[in-house]
């Protein structure tokens, strides 16, 4: 039904303690044997870097890639539910951005810091910070996105993080 609506699902792998999808391979696999070519991958960089650097060679992950969710981590911090803002952590968030935007990926990106240092940080900052970050990266991947969904015009991605 989704299929015929023009909807595309998205599987999400997390965390062993949160679902039964634990790794991007188990994921993928799933996803191949379903045969429905609107069911898609959700990668959390946050959660699946390793993996997905190791996985850099196939690119099968990044052909069922359909959203990618950033957050940093920092190995300082050990809780589990510190998702940091990009550039705040250890995470090589720009390197894998990079993969990805090579690989062709032109699917979305959301932006999932949350936990007590961001609380902290309030929304001023912390969107200050994520303008930041995607300044940077536009400028350092040379890359120009365009957000298609939400309006009749393209919007640069520099008009959808207004300074």
């Amino acid at each position: 039904a989704a299929e015929t609506a023009g909807v595309t699902l998205v599987m999400k792998p997390s965390k062993a303690e949160a679902s039964f999808l634990t790794t991007l391979r188990d994921t993928l696999a799933i996803l191949d044997a379903s045969g429905c070519p609107n069911v898609g991958l959700a990668v959390d960089l946050w959660s699946f870097s390793e993996e997905l650097i190791s996985l850099q060679s196939g690119t099968s992950v990044f052909e069922r890639t359909k959203i990618v969710s950033v957050a940093d981590q920092a190995k300082s911090i050990s809780s589990c539910y510190e998702r940091l803002p990009p550039g705040a952590g250890d995470l090589p968030l720009t390197g894998l951005l990079r993969l990805l935007f090579e690989s062709g990926y032109r699917g979305e990106i959301e932006f999932d810091p949350v936990g007590q240092t961001v609380s902290s940080m309030g929304y001023e900052e912390l969107l200050a910070s994520l303008r930041h970050y995607v300044d940077d990266v536009q400028s350092e991947l040379n890359v120009v996105e365009y957000n298609t969904r939400r309006s009749k015009k393209p919007l640069a991605m520099a008009e959808v993080f207004p300074r």
